[in-house]
C-alpha cells in the first residue's frame, strides 16, 4: 500500500502462501470506501496414492488454510513423524519422519559375555539377530531389540556353569584353594598332602555338566596308619582297608571288654586311624553269705587282669580259688572252702501259716522248701540266710479271712468279733429276741461269709380287730424266719389280700389290699315314691331309711349284691291310697283292694 488517497491510489497484491491465482486490488467508488481485493483462492491437497507400509494417517482437512492430517509409523522408529502440506492445487500431500530404528550391537561388551551371536540385521523394520549361549553357559539364550534410538539390543537367559567341590572324601589327598567355581572364570589351585604322582601336577578340572563336582588328579591317595599297640588292647581289628577314599577298618571288643566297638577313620593322612568305645569288665565281690567262709587279698577286679588270692576264714592252712565273673559288674566266683549254715525261724513262726520241709540248710546248697499251712493263703516263699548262723526267711503266706454276712442275717444275733482270720476265728454269738447263744461258723474259703445259726429273730403279732376287719385270715406261722399268714377279702370287700411280715420282735403283721363294695344309687324314678335317708352306702355297712311318699305296704331297704350295683327300694306304691299306716307314714300290713 503505496498510497491511498483517491486520486494517487497505488496498492498491489499477490496471493498469499496456501492460495492460488491472480491477486486484484479494486480502488473503492470514493473516499472513505475501503478498497476491495479479489482473484485468490485456498487449494486443496490430495492424498498420496502409495503410501509406504510403516506409515499410517489420518485426514482431518486437505484444505491448505487449515491442513491438518495425523501421522503414525508402525513399529519403531527414530525421529518425529509429520504431514507436508502441498505446494499447488491437487498435489499429493508428502509423509516424512517413520525412518526405521537401528539398534546398536552389544557384541564389545561385557553384556555380550557368555553368548554366541549372529547378527543379520539391526534395524527394527527387518530385525534379526540370533543368539545362543556360549561354553561354559547353560541356559536358553534370548534377544530383545531395542525401543530407542543409540540404544543396544538385549542378551539375556545364559548363565555361567557352576561346579561344586567334591565329597571330603575325595579331597583327603589335597591342599584346595578356591578362586571361582564357574566354569567360564574356574579357578582352583591344588597341592598334594601325600606326593604327587610321578611325572604328574596336581591339578582341580572343571565340571563338564552344571552342578557336578570338579575333579582331582596328580596325588598319591591318603592313607590312615594303625594305632600303637597299647591303644588296640581290648578290641578285635580287622583291616580292610587304610586308604581314606576306601576305608574299610571294623573291630569288636576283646574278650573280657564291654560296650560297643567303634572306629573313626584319621582326619588327616598318615596319622592312626582311632579305636574306642570298649572298656575293661568289672567283677564285684560275691555278698558276705558267700565270702565271709574266705579271708580275701583283692589285687584287681578288672577282668583282663582279674587277681583275687582265697583263703579259707574256717580253715586257715586252706586255700579256695576266686574264679573271675563272665560279664561286666557280675560277682566272682569262690570255690574250696566250707560255707556255713543257715537257722531255722522261731517256732512261733514256723507254726504261723507254713508248712516247711528242710532238706538242706547249708549255704551255697541251700534246699528248703515250704508251702502256706491250711488257713491261709498265698505262695509260700523261702529266703536263704545273709550269712552264717543267721534265719532263713518265710514269706508269702497270709490269713484267710471271712467276711460278715448282711445286716438281715446279723438280725436275731448281738454279736462279739475277736477274730475273723480263719486259723484263729472267734466270735461270740447272743440271742438278741429269744435269749441264749447261737453260734458263728466259719468260711471255708477266703473271702466267704461265716454263717449264723441257733436264734430267731422272733415272731409277729396278729393285727387288732379293727386291722382285721374286711379279711378272712389263715395264720400257719407267726415267727418271722419262717413266716406264714394267708389271707383273703371278706363277703362285700373287693380287692386282693396282702399280708406283710413284721420287721421286729413282737410287732403286729399288717393287711392290705381290700376295701368295701359301694352300692350306687337307684335311678330317680325308682326313688320317686320314697324319702330316703342314707348313712352308708358300703355293703359291710349299709344302712339306709326309707318312708313312702304315698302309701304302700311294708318298706323293705335291701343292700346291692355287688360293688357299684344299686341298693333295692320295695314296698311303695308311687300315688296309691294309704288305708292303714302307723302314725310315722311307715307301711304296717299289706293293704287289701
Amino acid at each position: 500500500e503505496s498510497f491511498l488517497s483517491w486520486a494517487d491510489f497505488d496498492v498491489v497484491a499477490q496471493c498469499a502462501e496456501g492460495y492460488h491465482g491472480k491477486a486484484l486490488v479494486q480502488k473503492c467508488h470514493k473516499g472513505g470506501e475501503p478498497y476491495t481485493l479479489s482473484g485468490c483462492s485456498a487449494f486443496t491437497c490430495s492424498e498420496p496414492k502409495d503410501v509406504p507400509f510403516r506409515y499410517q494417517y489420518h485426514v482431518y482437512s486437505l484444505a491448505t488454510p487449515s491442513f491438518s492430517v495425523a501421522v503414525r509409523c508402525r513399529g519403531h522408529n527414530s525421529s518425529v513423524p509429520k504431514a507436508i502440506p502441498c505446494k499447488k492445487e491437487g498435489e499429493p500431500f508428502t509423509l516424512s519422519g517413520c525412518l526405521p530404528l537401528e539398534c546398536i550391537s552389544p557384541l564389545n561388551t561385557t553384556a555380550a559375555l557368555g553368548y554366541v551371536v549372529q547378527e543379520t540385521s539391526r534395524t527394527s523394520d527387518s530385525f534379526h539377530v540370533t543368539a545362543k549361549c556360549a561354553e561354559g553357559y547353560i541356559g536358553k539364550a534370548k534377544v530383545d531389540m531395542c525401543t530407542k534410538p543409540d540404544t543396544p539390543y538385549k542378551l539375556s537367559g545364559c548363565r555361567p556353569m557352576v561346579c561344586v567341590a567334591p565329597k571330603e572324601i575325595e579331597t583327603y589327598s589335597y591342599d584346595l584353594t578356591e578362586a571361582s567355581l564357574e566354569v567360564p572364570s574356574f579357578s582352583v589351585t591344588a597341592r598334594c598332602k601325600t606326593k604327587a604322582l610321578t611325572g604328574q601336577t596336581p591339578k582341580a578340572l572343571p565340571c563338564t555338566q552344571d552342578g557336578d563336582t570338579y575333579t582331582l588328579e596328580g596325588c598319591y591317595p591318603a592313607s590312615c596308619t594303625s594305632p600303637h599297640k597299647e591303644a588296640e588292647d581290648g578290641y578285635m581289628v580287622y583291616e580292610g582297608n587304610k586308604l581314606m577314599t576306601r576305608f574299610d577298618v571294623t573291630a569288636t571288643c576283646g574278650d573280657a571288654y564291654e560296650g560297643v566297638a567303634q572306629v573313626s577313620m584319621c582326619k588327616e593322612p598318615g596319622e592312626p586311624y582311632q579305636l574306642s568305645g570298649c572298656f575293661p569288665g568289672n567283677c564285684t565281690v560275691p555278698s558276705k553269705k558267700y565270702s565271709e567262709a574266705y579271708n580275701l587279698t583283692v589285687y584287681s577286679l578288672q577282668r583282663p587282669k582279674f587277681s583275687v588270692t582265697a583263703q579259707c576264714a574256717f580253715a586257715p592252712h586252706l586255700y579256695g580259688q576266686a574264679v573271675p565273673c563272665k560279664a561286666d559288674q557280675e560277682p566272682f566266683q569262690l570255690r574250696g572252702c566250707p560255707l556255713g549254715e543257715c537257722k531255722a525261724p522261731d517256732k512261733a513262726k514256723l507254726d504261723a501259716g507254713y508248712v516247711v520241709y528242710e532238706a538242706n540248710r547249708r549255704l551255697g546248697t541251700f534246699n528248703v522248701t515250704a508251702q502256706c499251712a491250711d488257713g491261709y493263703r498265698g505262695v509260700a516263699v523261702v529266703e536263704e540266710c545273709s550269712g552264717h548262723g543267721g534265719e532263713y526267711k518265710l514269706s508269702g503266706c497270709k490269713a484267710e479271712k471271712c467276711m460278715e454276712p448282711s445286716e438281715a442275717e446279723k438280725e436275731a444275733y448281738n454279736l462279739t468279733i475277736y477274730s475273723t482270720e480263719r486259723p484263729g476265728f472267734s466270735i461270740t454269738a447272743a440271742c438278741r429276741f429269744t435269749g441264749g447263744y447261737g453260734r458263728a461258723v466259719p468260711c471255708t474259703e477266703d473271702g466267704g461269709t461265716y454263717t449264723l445259726e441257733g436264734c430267731y429273730l422272733g415272731s409277729c403279732t396278729s393285727p387288732r380287730a379293727t386291722a382285721e376287719a374286711g379279711y378272712v385270715v389263715f395264720e400257719a406261722n407267726k415267727k418271722i424266719e419262717n413266716f406264714t399268714i394267708h389271707a383273703k377279702c371278706a363277703e362285700g370287700y373287693k380287692g386282693v389280700a396282702e399280708v406283710t411280715k413284721c420287721k421286729t420282735h413282737q410287732e403286729p403283721y399288717s393287711l392290705s389290699g381290700c376295701s368295701p363294695e359301694v352300692c350306687a344309687e337307684p335311678g330317680e324314678a325308682e326313688k320317686e315314691a320314697y324319702d330316703l335317708t342314707v348313712y352308708s352306702l358300703e355293703r359291710p355297712s349299709f344302712s339306709v331309711s326309707a318312708k313312702c311318699k304315698y302309701g304302700g305296704c311294708a318298706v323293705n331297704v335291701t343292700a346291692c349284691t355287688g360293688d357299684g350295683m344299686p341298693y333295692i327300694l320295695k314296698g311303695c306304691s308311687p300315688g296309691g291310697d294309704i288305708t292303714q299306716q302307723d302314725p310315722d307314714n311307715e307301711v304296717l300290713e299289706p293293704l287289701d283292694g
